[in-house]
């Protein structure tokens, strides 16, 4: 299996899981979190979430929105030799359902989620990938110290890239990846 291969198959696979650490990382609802999250969005997730929407919605554009996803995106695999052909509007799934999730809550159409233990959240061990260059950081402090302090092989790991670190650092990424799928393996 190449490289890439092994961290498309572990990224994708978790789906659920990733959807509750979005949930989890911005925590309770309040406007000033509404007002936060579409500041936060208004410089990127709103853009790739209309090219998802054009793509699902609007058959006959997808290959547009592809495209125009494909070339918003370039700037971030400047970073090293990437190739983004294989891009599509899918890169706004997961700021979709993130924004449409906060704002369900927010109009109380939805249930807000219950707090979260962060010594056994999530219940399976986490390697999680920190560029150091980015600017913006989407996760609280104290969630990395207990990853940090569990006996899981759970693990934060800070390598100097922006935002695409299995691209950036891609040695360091897939040989800290092979350790832990090694440690975690049952």
């Amino acid at each position: 299996m190449d490289e890439g291969a092994e961290v498309r198959s572990t990224f994708y696979s978790h789906r659920s899981e990733q959807a509750n650490l979005h949930r989890f990382t911005f925590g309770m609802f309040r406007l000033q979190d509404l007002i936060g999250l579409f500041l936060a969005g208004v410089f990127y997730q709103y853009r790739v979430i209309f090219y998802y929407l054009v793509a699902r919605f609007v058959p006959f554009l997808q290959d547009w929105a592809d495209r125009s996803a494909r070339k918003y995106m370039a700037y971030m695999a400047s970073e090293s030799d990437t190739d983004i052909s294989e891009l599509t509007a899918d890169v706004g799934y997961n700021y979709w359902n993130m924004h449409l999730d906060r704002v369900a809550t927010y109009l109380g159409l939805r249930k807000p989620q219950e707090p979260l233990d962060l010594g056994t959240f999530p219940r399976h061990p986490v390697l999680f990938f920190i560029g150091t260059k980015k600017d913006m950081k989407f996760y609280p402090e104290r969630w990395l110290e207990s990853l940090q302090q569990r006996s899981d092989h759970s693990e934060a790991v800070f390598l100097p890239a922006v935002h695409w670190v299995m691209v950036a650092c891609r040695e360091a990424f897939h040989s800290k990846m092979r350790e832990f799928l090694t440690a975690t393996k049952k």
